[in-house]
């Protein structure tokens, strides 16, 4: 969280954001494959340091990216519908997950469309521009 933070004030921001994204993958793909398998402790380890590196980089900056995209007046109603879509992801995701383990008997459906998720919110911020100075 504060290191890829640090890093993001040097570089650019959306840079950082796709290693996040890139590591958030990687730890749900190890998920996928150790769920089924006799948890190695080594395996959990990666995916705890994948994870963190994922969620901690990201989710710090999802509003710093908004705030270089979009500067001005805006930007707080730009926030407020970011987090409410995270809201609503946050209040849906864990129940759809919860209802497709118990059809499937299995996460990789659910790990998948996660994965998804990730690759479409990487590739928003990527395609939006990055505009220099205020905003009229």
């Amino acid at each position: 969280f504060i290191l890829l933070g640090a890093l993001s004030d040097r570089v650019d921001r959306r840079w950082v954001y796709f290693f996040g994204s890139i590591s958030l993958v990687f730890a749900m793909i190890i998920l996928n494959r150790i769920q089924n398998t006799p948890l190695h402790s080594t395996w959990i380890a990666v995916y705890a340091v994948f994870l963190g590196i994922g969620e901690g980089s990201r989710s710090s900056l999802v509003t710093a990216v908004a705030s270089d995209m979009f500067p001005g007046a805006a930007l707080g109603a730009i926030n407020g519908a970011m987090g409410a879509a995270f809201g609503v992801g946050a209040a849906i995701f864990p129940w759809l997950a919860g209802f497709l383990f118990d059809i499937q008997g299995s996460y990789t459906t659910v790990l998948s469309l996660a994965g998804f998720a990730v690759f479409i919110s990487t590739i928003s911020i990527s395609l939006a521009p990055k505009f220099k100075g205020e905003s009229p």
